[in-house]
Parts: structure tokens; sequence; C-alpha cells
């Protein structure tokens, strides 16, 4: 894994800023889905030369896909890399899902920047997402997420997304804060893709040690 390309984790909240009114109310939470067997994913993502880790991502499903996943492990005694995309196929199929993002060290928001090209590019070559979306991205991380320029992402940040029937749900909590900082709203089936795409697509840093995790 290449410098900071862990940091397309929170590539989606910049989707979230600016196109739809903001939704009031508080975030979602993990406890939203019912923590059923097979339905939770998890994964600690570490910086490749200081062997550090940078972040601690969980992925809840809905209990259909989350059955389904609880099958999918049963013919499998082991986990193998094969694996993977068996996983990414059936959480494809969710009505529901819900992922949080919890820092674990602090960080610049340029580094984020750096990061964002690569993996989502894995997901544009993996046909998870496509060209219009990766430019809209790429062209306007700064603007999207300029309440991170001066303060940066900090140890102890939550990003959250709430994901049901064409919608994804934004929120981001700072440590400290007494409110979100984030709270967005966005509709359309090129959001949900970038949802997926960012965490199963092929490539991306996410896909192997999120499905690795459903045999732990």
């Amino acid at each position: 894994m290449n410098r900071w390309t862990w940091l397309f984790a929170v590539l989606l909240a910049a989707f979230s800023s600016g196109l739809v009114a903001q939704t009031p109310g508080p975030g979602p939470e993990l406890s939203d889905l019912s923590d059923s067997h097979g339905s939770t994913m998890s994964f600690k993502l570490e910086k490749t030369i200081l062997k550090v880790d940078v972040l601690h991502l969980t992925v809840r499903v809905d209990g259909p896909t989350g059955m389904a996943l609880s099958k999918l492990v049963a013919e499998r005694p082991r986990y193998g890399r094969e694996a993977d995309d068996s996983v990414a196929t059936t959480v494809l199929e969710a009505d529901e899902a819900i992922a949080r993002i919890d820092f674990l060290r602090s960080i610049r928001l340029d580094q984020f920047l750096d990061g964002v090209d690569e993996d989502l590019g894995k997901a544009v070559d993996a046909g998870w997402v496509d060209s219009a979306t990766f430019a809209e991205v790429t062209s306007g991380l700064r603007d999207w997420f300029g309440f991170l320029e001066i303060r940066g992402i900090k140890k102890g940040d939550r990003l959250t997304y709430h994901m049901r029937d064409g919608e994804l749900r934004t929120t981001y909590r700072g440590v400290g804060e007494t409110g979100l900082l984030l709270d967005q709203t966005d509709r359309g089936q090129r959001f949900v893709a970038a949802f997926w795409g960012g965490y199963y697509a092929p490539g991306t840093s996410f896909r192997t040690g999120l499905a690795r995790s459903l045999w732990n």
C-alpha cells in the first residue's frame, strides 16, 4: 500500500458538501442495524512504513445480507483471497449498510488529498465508479473538505456513512466538538457506487482486510 492510500476511506465525505441540504438530527450509529452473525466486518489499517494503525473501519450490513455472508463463510472453512470477490458481490446486494471510521492518529488535509486519486482510480479501473464521478471528486476535494484545511483530521474523529434506499448520509464528528462538523444526505446511485467502491473494489486498501475479518 502506497503512502496515505488509506485516506480514501474519508473520500465519500467529499461528495457530501453543498450538493443537498443538510440533514438535521443525530448521526447514524452502528447499533441502528442488528449485529447478527456475519453482518459486521472490521479492519485496522496501518501506514506501511511506520507500522502504525491510522484508522479502524467497521462496516455493518442489513440482516439478509449478513445471513448471506454467514452462509458464505460456512461454505469455506478458511479464508482465501479468492473469497474477496464473493464477499464483494454479496455486499453489493445490501439494501442498507452503515460504515464507521474511527481515526487513530491525526493527519493533515493535504495528506488525505494525496491518497485520493490512487484508491479512487482503482475503483474506476474496476468499473465501480465512472470517470465523471472521478473527475468531480478529484477537482472538488479542497472546496468540499474546506472545514478540515486548518483543523485537520484529529485522533478520535469519527466519520460515519449510512447507505439506504439509494441515499448516502455522511456525518463527521470531531473529537471534543459539541456537534457534527458535517451532516449531509446525497441521493443517487453514483454515491452508493462510490460508497462500496472505496471499500470493496479490487486493489483498494480495505477490500481484503474487510473480507478476511469475516473468518476471524
